[in-house]
């Protein structure tokens, strides 16, 4: 019935965004402290590259990955 759907419907988001809150907490909970020496000491070349044709933001948004 169309109640059913309803309530089915409002479940699946439900569960979708409980799953969504449990990733974003595990992903705060990443250390990531040390990332861009770690970037610096093995990606030197590559840094070098993105750099020049990266804006910083989006640059930032790669480093942050």
């Amino acid at each position: 019935s169309r109640l059913t759907d309803i309530v089915e419907e409002v479940q699946r988001i439900f569960n979708e965004q409980s799953k969504r809150a449990i990733l974003n907490k595990y992903k705060n909970e990443i250390p990531t402290r040390g990332m861009p020496s770690i970037i610096d000491k093995y990606f030197s070349e590559l840094d070098k590259i993105l750099k020049e044709f990266l804006t910083p933001q989006i640059l930032q948004k790669h480093r942050d990955q």
